[in-house]
């Protein structure tokens, strides 16, 4: 009763769409039949609608549950023959003595920018960090990486000296 049961239930889709299609199609013919046109037709759609569109859902847990099944097995199968050979894992290279060295990246240098725009910013609140980006008041840590909070008091330590 319970083998196979994502077959049974995408059977269970198709019969759930013959039957929605069959029972909406009914229905409009005895909605014509007492001269209720536009709600004969707007059942006979809405209801082939609403069938096909529940279908698929059924389908789809059908079709999940066979493929889980199929997942399932083909791990079954692979751990009852724990000595079937493995591919090799690939190792890393090991660095040759004449392999260039790698390179340090860059340090950061902000793009410039006219000092008038330099002075507004500032003017505004902003904060000027030590790689020479100049910040707006609501930046918080520089794009460099340091803390708007740090830096100002590092400026202050500073100034105090």
């Amino acid at each position: 009763m319970y083998n196979n049961i994502g077959g049974k239930v995408k059977a269970l889709a198709i019969v759930e769409m013959i039957v929605g299609t069959l029972g909406s199609l009914i229905t409009a013919i005895v909605l014509w039949a007492n001269d209720a046109v536009l709600a004969g037709f707007l059942v006979l759609i809405g209801g082939f609608l609403v069938s096909w569109i529940g279908s698929w859902i059924t389908y789809a847990i059908g079709d999940t549950n066979e493929t889980v099944n199929g997942i399932r097995s083909m791990l079954q199968t692979q751990e009852a023959t724990p000595d079937a050979p493995q591919q090799p894992v690939p190792q890393a290279k090991a660095a040759s003595a004449y392999a260039p060295a790698p390179k340090k990246p860059a340090p950061y240098r902000p793009a410039p920018i006219p000092a008038s725009e330099r002075e507004r910013i500032l003017s505004q609140g902003g904060w000027e960090c030590p790689c020479g980006s100049v910040n707006h008041s609501y930046i918080s840590t520089c794009v460099c990486g340091r803390n708007k909070r740090e830096v100002l008091a590092a400026k202050q330590a500073n100034e105090a000296k």
